[in-house]
């Protein structure tokens, strides 16, 4: 079971996230985040409740189903081609205003087309982790902000090198030779993937589906958008993992699909299990059944915890995640519920239809 802690008394300080970003004047002052795990191997489930500093800041001032958007950034340097010059992937975002249609709404941005533009067009492409496409008209008026993703390679760097030389010699092979490490995580709509994690001799990190093979995934690919989460399996050995990046001080439109999905709260606060969020989202109680029922499901001290809403018509409030057995269904007794969700703690959510518009909202 992670720790989170609020100081720096952690094993391992990495610093991907950049403290201070490239143009100061869209800089914040940095925030801090950090876990402890006392096993790696237990599989812990966790996200990041920061984001990368802002690339850019601005104003829509109109959009096109081509993907082309014209964004008046007053204090822009030269032009989004020379800002995003040694940018990895990047995305839009709508911050505001309150009633906007696009507020909370990604965009992943057309890197390499961006970097061509000599003026203010900023161009987006087609992709899942979109959560509204395509662009229409209505995106004039919006408050956006442009951010660089976080790519978890990238981000675990240092970890995983200290981590391979700390399962070295220690007797217990979790994973198929060479890999060291494994990783469970969502890259495409409502299923998990799982990557194994192993080191060449020349000391380079590689991700990949099957270690045997060689075949690499792409780094770019591996992205941790907001609100989502990862399963870190990184051997025997206790570790420590410390962020620095900005809050997220707007709602986050973190859609929902058929299927198993990997979540985070992306406040650096608790997340309360409030019938409001149940009933705003109308999710599935348990009068289905427990193929059909939405579920969530943490894990505490490298055990899954299975819960599901108590039934509508019961003798309970509606929105209640009330424990039970993950083989049958049954609630077990005597009763358990799930009220909060520690900051950075990831879960599954688990559940049989679409929730595209589903929206986490600041605390």
């Amino acid at each position: 079971m992670p720790q989170f802690l609020s100081s720096r008394s952690w094993a391992l300080w990495i610093l991907p996230l950049l403290l201070i970003s490239p143009y100061l004047m869209y800089a914040q002052a940095p925030a801090h985040f950090s876990l402890q795990v006392d096993r790696g191997g237990q599989g812990e489930l966790t996200g990041i409740p920061l984001r990368n500093p802002i690339l850019a800041s601005g104003l829509v001032q109109s959009g096109s189903a081509s993907g082309q958007l014209t964004l008046q950034t007053p204090d822009l340097p030269a032009s989004f081609g020379s800002l995003l010059k040694g940018e990895g992937p990047c995305y839009l975002e709508f911050v505001g205003p309150a009633k906007h249609p696009w507020l909370g709404h990604r965009l992943e941005i057309d890197v390499a087309r961006t970097k061509q533009s000599t003026n203010e067009f900023i161009f987006v492409s087609s992709s899942q982790r979109n959560t509204k496409w395509p662009v229409d008209s209505a995106v004039a008026g919006g408050q956006a902000e442009i951010r660089s993703h976080i790519v978890l390679p990238t981000l675990l760097e240092r970890v995983l090198k200290n981590q391979q030389v700390a399962s070295t010699g220690m007797g217990e092979r979790l994973y198929p030779y060479p890999a060291f490490a494994s990783v469970g995580m969502s890259l495409s709509s409502g299923r998990m993937s799982s990557l194994f994690i192993w080191m060449d001799k020349s000391g380079k990190v590689f991700w990949g589906a099957d270690p045997a093979t060689g075949i690499v995934t792409p780094e770019h690919s591996l992205i941790l958008p907001p609100a989502s989460a990862v399963a870190l399996n990184l051997g025997p050995a206790p570790l420590g993992l410390g962020f620095s990046g900005d809050e997220v001080k707007t709602p986050v439109v973190a859609p929902i699909y058929a299927g198993t999905n990997l979540l985070c709260y992306p406040y650096m606060a608790s997340m309360k299990l409030s019938p409001v969020w149940s009933l705003k989202n109308k999710f599935l109680s348990k009068t289905e059944s427990v193929s059909q029922c939405d579920r969530i499901v943490i894990r505490k001290d490298g055990e899954d915890q299975q819960y599901a809403l108590y039934p509508l018509f019961g003798f309970g409030s509606y929105g209640v995640w009330q424990k039970q057995d993950p083989k049958t269904g049954n609630w077990i007794h005597p009763p358990e519920y799930l009220k909060a969700i520690d900051p950075g703690q990831g879960f599954y959510f688990i559940s049989s239809r679409n929730y595209p518009a589903h929206t986490f909202l600041p605390p």
